[in-house]
């Protein structure tokens, strides 16, 4: 299976190494390398280009990864090539969960990472930082929202006790703020 194209600055083949030593016919020598291990051998290779990939300056030159930047890599690959169980009732393929074996492979990673949980950013494609942009489009929104629903008191608790009149609770927006943070981590 493949994910991306080989052209592309990411690229993730996923394969049955035993399946593919047997057509190599160097099966002996990958059975001494597993330590005599018999069973299916999943194999997962990256196929990263820094430089092609607008990565930040620690990411462009290999001789300057450390422990930190490949397991940043690391999570920011889990992340972009996800390889998910298909909920036909949900066309939004973001919110479809991982398989097994990428919870499985996700679990592996973060045990190995030791606690570096965030994943590095292709420049233009940060979703850790806070913009001025993003700034202003949050209180651009929000007093949009106080002028729009309490338009005899535009407040903060103006508009929460609007929205909260109309369906949506304090605890419904706090319920769907988690869920959204908890994508933006993997991200």
């Amino acid at each position: 299976m493949y994910i991306g194209s080989r052209s592309s600055p990411v690229f993730i083949r996923v394969y049955d190494k035993v399946a593919q030593s047997l057509v190599d016919g160097d099966y002996q020598y990958w059975l001494d390398i597993w330590g005599g291990f018999t069973g299916d051998v999943t194999r997962i290779e990256w196929e990263v280009k820094p430089k092609d990939g607008n990565f930040y300056d620690d990411l462009k030159d290999f001789s300057l990864f450390n422990g930190f930047s490949i397991r940043e890599l690391m999570n920011y690959l889990l992340d972009w090539g996800r390889l998910c169980d298909e909920n036909p009732d949900d066309s939004n393929r973001r919110r479809w969960p991982d398989s097994q074996f990428w919870a499985d492979l996700r679990a592996f990673v973060i045990k190995w990472c030791e606690g570096i949980d965030w994943p590095t950013s292709r420049l233009g494609k940060s979703f850790h930082g806070v913009s001025p942009a993003y700034l202003k489009f949050v209180s651009g929104t929000l007093s949009g929202a106080m002028a729009r629903l309490s338009e005899n008191d535009p407040s903060m608790f103006a508009l929460f006790d609007e929205l909260n009149k109309r369906g949506e609770t304090i605890e419904s927006i706090n319920r769907k703020a988690k869920m959204k943070a908890s994508i933006i981590k993997r991200l």
